[in-house]
């Protein structure tokens, strides 16, 4: 055993975010690998996979999606036995699907600030929200690190805008006293939008 899964999930077009998710044991990547006709899959790396692809991986693993119409995306990981939340209800991947369906008050991102690194953050597909008054944005640069200028990319929903500049405080909290707590994890998770029972250091 390899100790490897994938994550397969179908890709909402109008929001990138994942709409259903599965996930199988890839005992032997070279064969996998193979299969897809892919001269090397790279660990945690996002593949599209097309038809032919799905129908290969559903006869070998016995999965099926509700929607076939819709686009899949691969990513092989490292086991995750031990992921102590429910990865069903994670908005990683999803917030603009999240917020726009009210189930999400606040989203937050970062990457360092070079054109290389923008598709990393989905400003393309969040701002016209902003424009049309759906979402508030707040965009700074945070840090100045050894790659380049971090920025930190905040979105919320006008009623919940006091979380942008709660969020901010926390992390400057934690820059300033070198630490990171089940605390902070906390009220990160809090100001997210997490439920108790999705996040871990709730229970």
């Amino acid at each position: 055993m390899t100790g490897l899964s994938a994550s397969l999930e179908t890709i909402d077009p109008a929001t990138g975010g994942w709409l259903e998710r599965k996930r199988i044991d890839v005992p032997d990547l070279e064969t996998l690998t193979h299969a897809l006709n892919l001269d090397e899959i790279e660990i945690n790396r996002v593949y599209e996979l097309e038809p032919a692809d799905m129908a290969y991986i559903e006869r070998q693993h016995d999965v099926a999606f509700a929607d076939r119409s819709l686009a899949v995306v691969m990513v092989v990981q490292h086991g995750i036995e031990h992921q102590k939340y429910d990865e069903q209800a994670s908005h990683t991947g999803r917030e603009l699907l999240l917020m726009l369906a009210g189930k999400k008050p606040f989203a937050a991102f970062s990457k360092i600030d070079k054109p290389e690194e923008d598709c990393i953050v989905p400003e393309d597909l969040f701002d016209p929200y902003v424009t049309n008054g759906t979402f508030v944005k707040r965009s700074e640069i945070v840090e100045i690190t050894r790659f380049g200028p971090l920025r930190r990319i905040l979105y919320a929903v006008p009623s919940e805008e006091w979380r942008i500049e709660a969020y901010l405080t926390l992390w400057r909290l934690s820059d300033k006293h070198h630490t990171w707590s089940d605390g902070f994890e906390k009220m990160e998770g809090y100001l997210l939008g997490y439920e108790t029972e999705i996040d871990p250091f709730f229970k």
